[in-house]
């Protein structure tokens, strides 16, 4: 009788624990502020789900995620000023698709010396968001909080860009799957509303 018991008791606390896991789980998979229940994938996090997040949120989320070294083989600047700037591919992001791209995807981060209002890198860590919202955009995050949240066009190329491919002078490529991300691709700007709770957004300074 006292086996049958304990028998019961531990298959109980399996079947509870299991549950907890799996809200531990989806919580982390659908935002909600929660991002410390795990590392996963840096595409386990939707494009809705992220414009639900804080900034300090995703940030802390993104730098959770491993990065491979600086590898100009799989990201690099190129333009005046790309000495000061490294690219750190997100571990797995050589092996993303172009519909897991499409609902969004963490893609690198970029490590800049200063500030770079022009390709939208604060002083330290910018993190790289991408989805299809424009459509297809690249979302610069910087860890630097006064420098603004920026967005631009994202290119998918199989290698660096042709001559006149890219409107703008200055751009960073990094690997994603098949493909190169090239970004910005175009002007820089500023997103509407990314984050909750974050104030409307000021335009850079030139």
């Amino acid at each position: 009788m006292k086996d049958s018991r304990k028998f019961a008791l531990v298959a109980a606390a399996l079947v509870v624990a299991a549950l907890v896991i799996g809200i531990v789980c989806q919580r982390t998979r659908d935002g909600g502020g929660v991002t410390t229940a795990g590392v996963g994938s840096p595409c386990d996090l939707s494009s809705d789900s992220v414009r639900r997040m804080t900034r300090r949120d995703f940030v802390r989320w993104a730098a959770a995620m491993p990065y491979e070294a600086v590898d100009t083989l799989a990201g690099r600047a190129h333009g005046t000023g790309a000495t000061g700037i490294s690219v750190h591919r997100v571990r797995g992001s050589d092996s993303v698709t172009r519909a897991q791209i499409q609902d969004g995807c963490l893609i690198a981060r970029i490590r800049s010396t200063s500030a770079d209002a022009a390709v939208g890198l604060g002083a330290g860590w910018t993190y790289v968001w991408a989805d299809s919202t424009n459509p297809y955009t690249a979302t610069l995050v910087p860890e630097q909080e006064t420098a603004p949240v920026t967005t631009s066009e994202l290119a998918f190329l199989p290698g660096d860009p042709a001559p006149g491919v890219i409107a703008s002078p200055r751009y960073i490529c990094s690997d994603c799957g098949s493909d190169w991300c090239v970004y910005p691709k175009d002007e820089t700007r500023l997103p509407p509303e990314m984050f909750v709770g974050e104030p409307a957004p000021t335009e850079p300074s030139p």
